[in-house]
């Protein structure tokens, strides 16, 4: 991953500018790290339903496209097996329509897969507004930096992209750029901000919970 160290490294200078480049691929994502990590909401097809008009056929299939166009090559999903329900809007059906684009934009599937670009789907289940244990969290931010070093782009999503992907994300900052919980929580809803659908999502109260989440786990600096 020649240029991920650098831009580490620069993270908080490219901050000054992340009106140049923290806008996402689509309306409801913006990128935390540049050509590296996006995050946002369900990354497909939405049924009505939950502060949702519901989605055509259509704009599921341009909400993809435009995620593997940016280059994301693994799919981190924080959602619950169930959460998205219906033929036409699941999990499976959301790979399936993946890998199928891949295919055509980029090589079949055992070609890329031998040159290391096949589509990965790493799950890590929370409940919505909530979490899950720490030593799960652990893990998928080792999976997480492990697809990093091995140079692929990656999509960080649970429903609408902002709690559960928020908590993941701000550990992410903790131990990629070494900053307190605060800050990760600062920078976060700095970005968040750049989502062309940008709602106001962090109250106050997100954020402390956010925090505390992160101040209490040893895995971002506690003992």
């Amino acid at each position: 991953m020649s240029a991920l160290p650098k831009l580490l490294a620069s993270f908080r200078e490219i901050l000054e500018d992340a009106k140049d480049w923290a806008q996402g691929s689509h309306e409801k994502s913006n990128w935390l790290i540049p050509g590296w990590v996006l995050l946002g909401g369900w990354p497909f097809r939405l049924p009505k339903g939950r502060g949702s008009a519901g989605e055509s056929e259509d704009e599921g299939a341009a909400k993809l496209a435009s995620i593997l166009d940016a280059g994301i090559l693994t799919f981190i999903s924080l959602t619950e097996h169930d959460e998205i329900r219906g033929k036409a809007y699941c999990y499976n059906r959301f790979r399936s329509c993946a890998e199928r684009h891949h295919a055509l934009v980029s090589l079949p599937r055992r070609q890329a897969k031998r040159r290391g670009t096949e589509l990965r789907f790493l799950e890590c289940p929370m409940p919505d507004g909530g979490t899950c244990a720490d030593e799960k969290v652990m893990q998928l931010l080792g999976n997480l930096i492990q697809e990093l070093e091995d140079g692929r782009a990656v999509y960080i999503h649970c429903y609408g992209g902002h709690g559960r992907t928020g908590i993941v994300a701000c550990a992410l900052l903790c131990l990629f750029i070494e900053v307190a919980p605060e800050e990760a929580v600062s920078i976060f809803n700095h970005l968040h901000s750049y989502r062309v659908e940008y709602l106001g999502w962090q109250s106050s109260m997100s954020c402390n919970r956010v925090s505390r989440r992160l101040e209490r786990s040893y895995w971002v600096g506690g003992s």
